[in-house]
């Protein structure tokens, strides 16, 4: 009897080796973007629940697109975040643009582990990461949990280091991605 339990559940787990199908159109119905900012003195946390995005997978492949708000951040400190417009320049670049190209054979192998390069335009600046590792996994049929960290650099976009006390913040920004989609028709795509 166990081991007849043991197989229906196997059969039925979907993250268990049985592959998701991911062909089609996708919308971000919802995610959560935390960033840390690493002090000498403390560690700060930012959030923002507020991103959109959609996508499309084909055979093999897929490309997804999310854009945030640099002000819909929130660290639990009003001084701190206008401090952080400031030195992002939120003011010219409002938006922090995110796109993604799966890696050939990636959506083969859903759930899992997945590789995207991802391309980041923010505060003026874009920058590529190659290989980006990525864990996927099948929340319910036709959503889908796509969770890993950008490992943003302050360098890397331009943006000088805050100070406190004569002593700056770490050039590491690391931030972390919670992304929820949807499977949805083309026609819905169209209307975010």
């Amino acid at each position: 009897m166990n081991r007849t339990m043991a197989w229906l559940w196997l059969l039925l787990t979907p993250s268990f080796g049985i592959a998701m199908d991911l062909k089609g159109n996708w919308a971000l119905e919802r995610s959560e973007i935390t960033y840390t900012v690493t002090h000498p003195l403390h560690i700060v946390h930012g959030k923002s629940l507020k991103a959109r995005g959609k996508g499309v997978c084909y055979s093999g492949s897929g490309e997804f697109h999310v854009g945030v708000l640099v002000n819909s951040f929130d660290s639990g400190d009003n001084n701190r975040d206008m401090h952080m417009l400031q030195v992002t320049k939120a003011g010219l670049y409002p938006l922090i643009d995110v796109k993604a190209a799966l890696a050939p054979d990636t959506v083969n192998k859903f759930p899992g582990t997945i590789e995207a390069d991802v391309t980041v335009q923010f505060a003026g600046q874009t920058v590529k990461f190659s290989r980006l590792k990525l864990l996927g996994r099948e929340v319910k049929p036709g959503e889908a949990l796509i969770s890993g960290v950008l490992p943003l650099k302050l360098k890397d976009f331009k943006i000088q280091a805050p100070s406190l006390l004569t002593m700056p913040v770490q050039d590491e920004v690391p931030v972390n991605l919670e992304l929820y989609w949807k499977r949805v028709d083309s026609r819905d795509l169209k209307k975010n």
